[in-house]
């Protein structure tokens, strides 16, 4: 598979830049685990390696160089509306040649990093590019219960956590950043973990908007908490719709959706004189769930208008592209780039090649959102071209028995054959 850079390269090094580009075509057009098994050529091997290991190339700079070429390519801007999905997952080296370089995880054996990615989407689910990666850890001392913590230091409290260091911190900044780049309107979408009021009141322009799964039931006022709403009868609706179980596939599940219209209070922590945010909340369950799966319960808010049953669905439809980013992180970490089994000593460089990778990943999944949404679609009208087509085919002719017809104007589907 291969795909074109989309990308500039900002290192102030034309070397540098040319080394880019080449490391993202060889990394599109194979699908191996090692670097040497994807390069095949010991000289380009040792200029990737040069590469990551230059310290010019930073892994915010390699991030910031996708995304604003993400946010400035024609697709974005020209989507009427467009989803910025957030989530974080964990890269674990124990056993690599970084491990003893790294940080922790949520346990002190475990070294790795945690990589928040926003990847970006059409309302219909088509793959736009990438909106952010950061990476973040944890040390030794930090990790844990918090009293146990207390009780080996030996201290009644322990000192404040920087707050860039911090998770919400993380999708504070997502959101916001997203909000600098929307061109028509965007909705940001995540999960539970960004059940947060400081979230909600980082919302600074009237065409972007959140979606986010709720995570706790909270005090509305008197005798009323989120989730036993009694204005919640306002919009009560059934439909089936397809969505993806937890095995990655897909099954059509029989939802029940109502809604109705909250005001979300601060909570403590919020800043002083802080209004309550009004956002619309809906439920959502599942009805006769099928044998062995768990049934759907959802809670969401969302600071998009919802008044009827259509605007309702809406939501709904928005929300199951989350799950756009899981088959991201598959693709990344199970799939074919299997990033978890990089052998790269230093953190930087480790980090490095993890941002090519990513990029990689998402190229392949654009590429199968394409294919399931517009197989008939002309190559050029996406973020490949008639180039990534000829390589594709020259690859698949030498490499495979049977003999494929080259294509003068191919779609996506041809692409993907």
């Amino acid at each position: 598979m291969s795909a074109v850079s989309i990308l500039s390269g900002r290192f102030g090094d034309l070397r540098l830049t040319k080394r880019y580009h080449k490391i993202l075509e060889q990394l599109d057009s194979q699908t191996h685990t090692s670097i040497p098994s994807i390069i095949r050529n010991v000289h380009q091997t040792k200029g990737f390696y040069r590469f990551v290991n230059n310290i010019k190339v930073t892994a915010s700079l390699l991030s910031a160089s996708m995304s604003s070429d993400s946010y400035q390519s024609a697709r974005f801007l020209s989507e009427s509306i467009v989803l910025n999905i957030q989530d974080t997952t964990e890269l674990c080296y124990n056993k690599k040649r970084s491990a003893p370089n790294l940080n922790c995880l949520q346990k002190s054996y475990l070294k790795g990093v945690f990589l928040d990615t926003c990847l970006l989407s059409s309302g219909s689910g088509s793959v736009l590019g990438i909106g952010g990666l950061h990476y973040y850890d944890r040390k030794a001392g930090t990790v844990g219960d918090v009293r146990a913590n207390r009780r080996k230091k030996g201290v009644d409290r322990l000192p404040p956590a920087d707050p860039k260091t911090l998770e919400s911190y993380r999708w504070v900044q997502g959101f916001l950043n997203f909000q600098a780049h929307i061109a028509l309107a965007g909705i940001h979408i995540m999960d539970r973990e960004a059940d947060m009021f400081g979230l909600f009141s980082a919302r600074t322009i009237s065409n972007a908007h959140f979606i986010v799964r709720s995570k706790h039931d909270r005090v509305l006022g008197k005798d009323c908490k989120l989730w036993s709403n009694k204005a919640i009868t306002t919009g009560c609706t059934t439909r089936t719709i397809e969505v993806y179980d937890a095995n990655r596939t897909k099954r059509k599940a029989f939802l029940h959706v109502s809604f109705a219209t909250v005001d979300i209070p601060p909570t403590r922590g919020a800043e002083k004189g802080a209004k309550p945010i009004k956002c619309a909340y809906i439920k959502v369950q599942e009805q006769e769930a099928p044998k062995g799966q768990v049934p759907i319960c959802w809670h969401l808010l969302t600071s998009l208008e919802v008044t009827n049953d259509q605007q309702a669905w809406q939501v709904v439809s928005y929300y199951v592209l989350r799950w756009l980013i899981e088959r991201f992180f598959y693709v990344l970490k199970k799939g074919v780039m299997q990033v978890e089994d990089l052998q790269i000593e230093k953190p930087q460089a480790l980090k490095n090649a993890i941002a090519l990778k990513c990029y990689s990943a998402m190229t392949i999944l654009a590429l199968k959102t394409e294919t399931d949404n517009q197989p008939q679609k002309d190559l050029t009208e996406t973020n490949f071209t008639h180039t990534d087509y000829r390589i594709a085919y020259e690859y698949v002719k030498n490499n495979q028995y049977h003999h494929i017809e080259q294509i003068e104007k191919p779609t996506v589907a041809d692409f993907t054959k």
